[in-house]
């Protein structure tokens, strides 16, 4: 599971799982993250449809 401290704002990475390395993320996926922590932020539960 993904947690907000996997996230490196600073370098738009995540670390997945077991990889030795943070992930780089495309502009429009970290546009995405970035809009669904600050909703949780705003205490709402993401919906998966």
């Amino acid at each position: 599971m993904l947690q907000t401290t996997h996230v490196d704002p600073v370098a738009q990475t995540v670390r997945l799982g077991k990889r030795p390395h943070p992930v780089p993320l495309d502009p429009a996926s970290w546009t995405v993250l970035h809009r669904c922590l600050a909703h949780v932020r705003r205490g709402r539960r993401p919906t998966l449809t």
